[in-house]
């Protein structure tokens, strides 16, 4: 039987770019594209947080960094979408996110609507200034 494949890692390799993924403790822990230029341009991290005092169970939280774009979304996209198929609570962190561009907003309406269909929850935190 062959393993699940994460959908969020990309399988196609765009020309001048790079990514690159690890796993750490049985999470995708992250996704980078990397720009012509050897430097990173999207960075997508997934952790878990603990469940809270009152019970309540744990998140997941894919955080991203830098500039999610036309060029970019689609990895923060897949990880979100990934990570609601998933699991009942998760959270988008973009307080690293310096731009957010329509391809981005997409993004956060299909794992948004994949939430629903799949019984999660997507909450958004750390947008900031255009974002």
């Amino acid at each position: 039987m062959s393993e699940r494949r994460r959908p969020w890692l990309p399988t196609r390799e765009d020309p001048g770019r790079q990514v690159d993924a690890r796993r750490c403790s049985g999470l995708d822990v992250a996704g980078t594209v990397i720009g012509p230029s050897g430097s990173p341009l999207l960075t997508v991290a997934v952790r878990a947080e603990p469940a809270d005092d009152d019970g309540a169970s744990g998140r997941l939280v894919v955080a991203a960094t830098g500039e999610v774009d036309l060029d970019t979304a689609s990895l923060l996209q897949d990880a979100l979408v990934d990570a609601v198929d998933r699991h009942a609570a998760v959270c988008c962190d973009l307080s690293g996110v310096t731009f957010l561009g329509a391809a981005g907003i997409t993004a956060l309406l299909t794992a948004h609507n994949r939430a629903g269909e799949a019984g999660s929850r997507l909450t958004v935190r750390g947008a900031h200034g255009a974002t």
